[in-house]
């Protein structure tokens, strides 16, 4: 959502992988109907866990 002096991002990513160990994030939204990407500190942000799978132990994600 555009505001005053930049965008307000606002929405849930339900497919990440490693976000708990990460300092950054790169989400992809849009901005006035264009695809764009946002760099984001990781603790400015909330981690809901959704899934969880035994399978993905190996990939260092800790669900």
């Amino acid at each position: 959502m555009r505001e005053s002096g930049g965008v307000r991002i606002r929405g849930r990513w339900p497919m990440v992988s490693g976000c708990e160990d990460a300092e950054w994030a790169v989400l992809g939204l849009l901005v006035d109907d264009v695809f764009s990407f946002a760099v984001l500190p990781v603790d400015g942000l909330a981690v809901q866990r959704t899934w969880h799978l035994a399978g993905m132990r190996g990939t260092g994600n800790r669900s």
